[in-house]
């Protein structure tokens, strides 16, 4: 099942492959010209080299207001019950690596990461959040006490500590 790759490369992935574990597996291999959606067999495991940020989990809520194709082409996603967007096929791939998207999207972690709560964007450290993603730390609640003198409101900007933490599976 593997093809195309030279025994070196083929070495050094397999060998970087094989010290991690789990579906999903970052690996730095010493090879060149890989090419993507190579296929490598590390015993009866198939692994696909695939595009650096596949699997990333982003927060697009500022995104949506600033896509310049306007709001519907992200939303459209959500809205039709599927959280992964699919890049256009008729943009250029630099639009992704270097334009809008990386300065205004949110990095949250990848697919299958537990991500503490308090790791989360200021912005979505939200009761509703919270809820939403529940607690693997096996605690029923939550609380967040405001105990300063003359403090009125707080303010998400500054973060936030509960202990949670979101698995994106």
């Amino acid at each position: 099942a593997t093809s195309g790759i030279s025994s070196a490369n083929l070495e050094a992935i397999t060998e970087a492959l094989a010290s991690e574990g789990g579906d999903l597996r970052d690996v730095q291999a010493e090879c060149s010209n890989v090419a993507a959606n190579s296929i490598v067999e590390v015993g009866s495991v198939y692994f696909q080299h695939i595009h650096l940020q596949e699997y990333n989990v982003y927060d697009f809520t500022d995104w949506v207001q600033n896509h310049p194709g306007g709001q519907s082409q992200i939303r459209k996603w959500a809205e039709a019950g599927n959280f992964e967007i699919e890049f256009p096929a008729d943009h250029p791939m630099n639009r992704w690596e270097t334009g809008a998207a990386q300065t205004v999207l949110k990095y949250v972690g990848r697919l299958g990461d537990s991500v503490p709560f308090y790791d989360l964007p200021s912005s979505l450290q939200s009761p509703q959040i919270a809820a939403l993603v529940s607690s693997s730390s096996g605690q029923d609640s939550y609380h967040m006490a405001c105990g300063s003198r003359g403090e009125v409101a707080n303010d998400p900007s500054l973060g936030n500590q509960m202990g949670f933490f979101a698995d994106f599976e």
